[in-house]
């Protein structure tokens, strides 16, 4: 469960907001650097993981790829690339807008989980970084059903079409890849075996 945790952590800061230069030399030489580096003995997240070191290690200079990476985070997830821009949230994928059903049941599943967006959050609940947080939360509190039926439940019905979309636009980058990673755990919880009736 700890890696699953962690790599839960990291992705929902990749798409919480552009990086800074402190999440960038993480990723380059720290914390997220061990992250991407052990992911990397994964076969089936290896490709994605050489995606994200990749767009990470050139230009060499770390400023240069924190601006890099500004600049596509905001080009992707913004809203200035118009119909090619790729929304963060499961309701405008699932309803072409923002606010719907998806919305509404992830405020249900916080509120029966005992959780709550933080205040100082002003994003709906359906945002992909809010549902990998409560995922490694999930996974934090070793609760394995719980864990699979809010990856089910919650983001099954979404993830892959962000996913692709994520790769369409920006192919070989690092969100293509990280989009890829969320796919992956995504899939792997949702069928993850359920415990046996007693």
């Amino acid at each position: 469960m700890g890696e699953a945790m962690l790599l839960c952590e990291f992705l929902a800061r990749v798409f919480s907001a552009a990086p800074d230069a402190t999440f960038v030399s993480s990723c380059r030489h720290g914390i997220g650097a061990a992250l991407l580096t052990t992911l990397v003995e994964n076969d089936a997240q290896c490709p994605a993981v050489h995606q994200m070191t990749d767009a990470l290690a050139v230009p060499p200079a770390e400023d240069k790829v924190v601006e890099q990476l500004d600049c596509v985070y905001t080009r992707l997830f913004s809203g200035m690339a118009g119909v090619d821009t790729v929304s963060l949230f499961a309701s405008a994928h699932l309803e072409g807008r923002l606010f719907g059903d998806a919305t509404a049941r992830m405020d249900v599943a916080l509120a029966e989980l005992g959780m709550s967006v933080a205040a100082d959050n002003h994003e709906p609940a359906d945002h992909v970084a809010i549902q990998l947080a409560v995922l490694c939360e999930l996974l934090r509190r070793d609760d394995t059903m719980a864990v699979r039926r809010f990856a089910e439940q919650q983001m099954c019905n979404w993830v892959p079409k962000f996913a692709n979309q994520c790769r369409t636009r920006d192919p070989g980058g690092f969100y293509a890849g990280a989009a890829t990673l969320v796919d992956h755990i995504t899939s792997v919880h949702a069928s993850a075996p359920r415990a046996k009736a007693a």
